[in-house]
């Protein structure tokens, strides 16, 4: 089998089963000269995507916070005329 059938079976196996691949790493010279270079890693993806996550809840609670705090002196500055 020539290396242009071995890469295209490569790939072929790598579309079919994306979501199977932990980690990948790519590297491919050319005769002149060029070079490719691929690295992915699921697990260090995923930890950034969790960190990225709990830094957004962080932010949106408190956002939450602050406008609960100015919602509060918002009513405490201006009582209701409803209240008679």
């Amino acid at each position: 089998m020539g290396i242009q059938n071995e890469v295209k079976d490569f790939f072929d196996m790598i579309s079919q089963h994306p979501d199977q691949i932990d980690k990948l790493n790519l590297f491919v010279r050319l005769k002149n000269g060029t070079i490719f270079n691929y690295k992915m890693d699921r697990r260090k993806e995923d930890k950034i995507l969790l960190a990225e996550q709990i830094r957004k809840q962080k932010f949106e609670e408190k956002q939450r916070k602050i406008e609960e705090r100015k919602q509060k002196i918002l009513e405490k500055n201006n009582p209701q005329k409803d209240q008679n």
